[in-house]
């Protein structure tokens, strides 16, 4: 618009034009966070250049530059050297062609933890058929349970144990261990994306085996073998023991607590266990017990176990004898 000397107006037709859209930032995500690095994953648009900030603070400090298209596109970008277990701050700020910028809101992240085995402690258990020991340990974040022992004189007899479940409270039984023995122990563990803790080894000496075995499942059968006068009866015991034992039966004639007799005992070191019991008196009362020693000859011996002897059955002669002598009366005095 215009004015001359004489004070005329004049105009000029109306005219638009329309400014630049700003840069744009959306949808910012992190993944594959870990201990040291993590990926940042956004779109922009209307930017020539994208600016990642990040630091520990909103004051940021580090920075990862790089070149985008105005067309809205998305981009992924890692962040490497990042301290373990820390909370970081992120924005993200676009640059149009005019060296305008624009910035993101304030965004944050968290590396994960180095995983530690903390408080690891050993307890010896008693009262088991062999050596065994529990293991208690925590960490700092959630990781599984690995054991791994061996005897410290052989490492290649190594063996492991394990619970997958991810936890921060840790408990683990090993049993089968060798009496009396040196053994080393190593905790392990891994959290959700494969980072590994591992403790420091412990030693310990497990203790001597002062435990006799446990009879179990004991079972008693009785028998006749021939038949009349020279009949005799047998006794078939068989048992369980928790731990490899040997076998052996004491018995007497009669009640009471007195075993005057037992069978030569089986020295070989076995689980299951049966004896015989052999000439033996039909139609008499006997008692038992199965006795069962473990390779450093703790001794245990089962309850005490009543049994009668069976009847002995009469030869076929004097069946028919018999009768005869109860059809026709007569034959009484030739039985005799």
């Amino acid at each position: 618009m215009w004015t001359d000397e004489d004070g005329n107006q004049g105009s000029s037709s109306e005219y638009s034009f329309t400014t630049n859209a700003a840069p744009y930032v959306s949808s910012v995500k992190f993944g594959s966070v870990n201990i040291n690095n993590a990926l940042v994953n956004f779109t922009i648009k209307n930017a020539t250049k994208a600016s990642i900030q990040y630091g520990k603070s909103i004051s940021y400090g580090s920075v990862e530059t790089l070149s985008t298209s105005k067309s809205e596109s998305t981009y992924i970008v890692q962040l490497s050297n990042l301290t373990e277990g820390t909370t970081y701050h992120l924005r993200i700020v676009g640059e149009d062609d005019e060296a305008n910028t624009y910035s993101s809101d304030d965004y944050n992240f968290q590396t994960l933890p180095t995983p530690k085995i903390l408080n690891f402690k050993v307890q010896q258990i008693v009262g088991m058929s062999t050596a065994a020991v529990r293991l208690i340990w925590s960490s700092n974040t959630l990781i599984s349970s690995i054991a791994t022992y061996y005897p410290t004189a052989y490492p290649g007899r190594a063996n492991e144990q394990m619970n997958l479940a991810l936890k921060k409270d840790h408990e683990m039984i090993i049993k089968n261990l060798e009496d009396d023995a040196d053994y080393t122990i190593v905790i392990k563990g891994k959290d959700s994306i494969g980072n590994e803790a591992v403790s420091l080894s412990k030693t310990l000496k497990t203790s001597s085996d002062m435990r006799p075995p446990e009879i179990q499942n004991l079972n008693v059968e009785s028998t006749i073998n021939g038949v009349g006068e020279t009949a005799t009866a047998q006794i078939i015991v068989s048992w369980d023991t928790d731990e490899p034992a040997t076998t052996q039966a004491e018995y007497g004639q009669g009640t009471g607590t007195n075993y005057n007799q037992s069978t030569q005992e089986d020295t070989n070191q076995t689980f299951n266990h049966v004896v015989t019991i052999t000439g033996l008196t039909p139609s008499k009362i006997y008692h038992l017990r199965a006795i069962s020693k473990d390779k450093v000859a703790n001794v245990a011996s089962s309850f005490d176990t009543v049994v009668i002897t069976p009847k002995s059955t009469r030869d076929a002669l004097n069946l028919v004898v018999d009768n005869l002598s109860k059809t026709f009366g007569f034959l009484k005095n030739v039985s005799k």
